[in-house]
């Protein structure tokens, strides 16, 4: 049985044209992949790097507001009172008109 397709030959010198242009378009199709593949790998990293960036704003604006609230515990204790007040109101509030998931039981 006979090979579909004839092997190249060993020395590139006695290649046809059109193998040639072949052999161009393979490794330039495998240079866009590994271009493709860079450029998907390089996203991957700046996306981690973003999450870590926004995590760390997360942290400094809830530190930012935890020292804030014991300055103001520290210096104007009727002030932060009606703060923690008005804070937990709103909590209270937010907790009983918030949409309930309804549990069904089956029989």
């Amino acid at each position: 049985m006979a090979p579909l397709q004839k092997p190249l030959p060993a020395d590139p010198c006695f290649r046809s044209s059109a193998e040639k242009r072949w052999l161009i378009m393979e490794i330039f199709a495998q240079w866009l992949d590994n271009m493709d593949d860079m450029v998907s790998s390089m996203r991957l990293l700046s996306e981690r790097f973003r999450n870590f960036c926004i995590a760390l704003i997360c942290l400094a604006a809830s530190l930012l507001v935890l020292f804030a609230g014991i300055l103001l515990a520290l210096e104007h204790r009727p002030l932060a009172s009606a703060t923690a007040t008005i804070l937990l109101v709103t909590l209270m509030y937010r907790s009983a008109t918030a949409p309930r998931q309804v549990v069904r039981q089956t029989t």
